[in-house]
């Protein structure tokens, strides 16, 4: 177990990531943001923060409540929740763009292309530096575009461990194989001894609790290059900026009550673990990189409960995760 991020909470924001006190000061060096007809790039973060992490929130809400009372006859609501949230989260990843482009200085022609694309295109490094310290959202970022651009479906799946009556409850992304079965797309859930596997939802909601934050956090080291490249400057932290951090601190509650519990497939997967350390103007918010133990012989013995995906009418045949073939 390593240390995978760490952010300090300070007093002015609590769980709100810091970059926020940073943004609070872009106007001592440009109001760009007014020449290009954007909100104030502390606005547009707070607004895609805000809609991410109460997507979040709500979606880990229901999860556990799932997996710990009620068990899943309807997966309607839980996939509209997930669908959201990949929403939700695609725009505050994007976000990034639109807040660089209101840090720059005001230039004859806006973009009329794609933001990423016009700063690029003007020489903004920034583009590039953002993107490439994000790998680890890709998957999110691929798979909800799969879900926008095709008519690919989301299913889940429940599995009761018979040893200990444990429920785990997964998702996957729909695809259809050679042979026009619907099966769990191997692209984003590989097989596992031979069978079809889905994502456990205790595993993807940490990473997307953490990417919450390495998004903020990669966004602060980018602005900073920002402010260096085009004014020669440091953006500093306004400490007299203040926000509530109450609905944050609520999410991280909620996802630090997630069961470290993975599917089968998931054995030996390193996941974010979030813990808070220290006290007063000295407390973190810690990711533990973690890997959970060989657990496989925990599912000698376990009930699968998949509820197929939306009927089309046509297809007839369907390869759901986790049941053995014979």
């Amino acid at each position: 177990m390593g240390v995978k991020l760490r952010i300090q909470l300070t007093e002015t924001l609590g769980h709100v990531p810091p970059v926020l006190g940073h943004l609070a000061s872009v106007g001592q060096f440009t109001d760009g943001y007014r020449h290009y007809r954007v909100r104030h790039p502390g606005g547009i973060f707070n607004l895609q923060l805000a809609d991410f992490a109460s997507a979040l929130l709500d979606l880990v809400q229901t999860v556990n409540l799932h997996q710990t009372s009620a068990p899943l006859t309807d997966n309607k609501e839980l996939l509209q929740k997930l669908s959201g949230t990949l929403f939700a989260f695609t725009n505050y990843y994007n976000a990034a763009y639109e807040i660089i482009l209101g840090c720059c200085k005001p230039e004859k022609n806006g973009p009329s292309i794609e933001v990423w694309k016009w700063l690029k295109e003007h020489g903004y490094t920034a583009e590039n530096l953002y993107r490439s310290h994000l790998s680890e959202a890709i998957f999110f970022l691929d798979i909800f575009n799969e879900l926008k651009h095709s008519s690919k479906r989301f299913g889940t799946v429940s599995l009761t461990r018979m040893s200990d009556m444990v429920r785990v409850c997964g998702y996957y992304l729909e695809c259809v194989d050679e042979s026009g079965v619907i099966i769990p797309d191997p692209v984003y859930h590989p097989n596992a001894r031979d069978q079809h596997a889905a994502n456990s939802f205790n595993y993807d909601l940490r990473r997307l609790y953490y990417l919450l934050y390495k998004i903020a956090d990669v966004l602060n080291t980018t602005l900073q290059h920002h402010f260096q490249e085009v004014y020669s400057a440091t953006l500093p932290f306004d400490s007299t900026f203040r926000q509530d951090g109450t609905p944050l601190e609520n999410l991280f509650q909620a996802v630090h009550s997630l069961p470290l519990v993975s599917l089968p497939n998931e054995v030996r997967k390193s996941v974010p673990v979030p813990r808070v350390t220290g006290r007063n103007q000295h407390r973190y918010l810690v990711f533990d990189n973690h890997k959970a133990a060989d657990n496989r012989d925990q599912y000698a013995s376990y009930e699968v409960t998949a509820l197929l995906p939306r009927a089309d009418g046509f297809s007839r045949q369907w390869g759901l995760p986790y049941y053995r073939r014979t």
